[in-house]
C-alpha cells in the first residue's frame, strides 16, 4: 500500500486478481489475500505512488460543516455550564440537516 492515508498504508499482499465491478461506481479494485483465509478488496488507486504534498481529508463537506458548527457552539458557551459535548454535537447536526445540505462552494442546495 501506497497510500499514506489508507489504514493499511505500508503493508504488502499477494494478488489474487484484479476486480473491475461494472456499475455501482465501484473502483477499479485488487482482490487481495489477507488473514485466515479472508480476502481484502483495495483500490488499485491506492497502490500507486503519491504526491506527499498533496492535502487530502477523510472528512465529507456535510462532517466537516458539523464539525465547525460544534467547536462554534463549544467556543459560545466556554464559560457557561451547559450539557454534554455529545448532545451539543447531536443538536448540532440534526439542525444542520433540517436546513438543507451546503453546496461545495458553502451555499445551500
Amino acid at each position: 500500500m501506497r497510500d499514506p492515508v489508507h489504514p493499511l498504508y505500508g503493508r504488502t499482499f499477494r494478488v489474487i486478481r484484479r476486480s473491475v465491478h461494472r456499475g455501482g461506481g465501484f473502483p477499479i479494485s485488487y482482490e487481495v489475500e489477507y488473514k485466515n483465509g479472508a480476502s481484502l478488496l483495495i483500490p488499485v488507486v491506492a497502490t500507486e505512488e503519491h504526491n506527499q504534498t498533496t492535502c487530502r481529508t477523510k472528512l465529507s463537506v456535510e462532517a466537516l460543516y458539523d464539525l465547525i458548527a460544534v467547536a462554534e457552539q463549544v467556543e459560545d458557551h466556554a464559560d457557561k455550564a451547559g450539557r454534554p459535548l455529545g448532545d451539543t454535537a447531536a443538536g448540532i447536526a440534526a439542525s444542520n440537516r433540517r436546513r438543507g445540505r451546503r453546496g461545495a462552494g458553502g451555499g445551500l442546495s
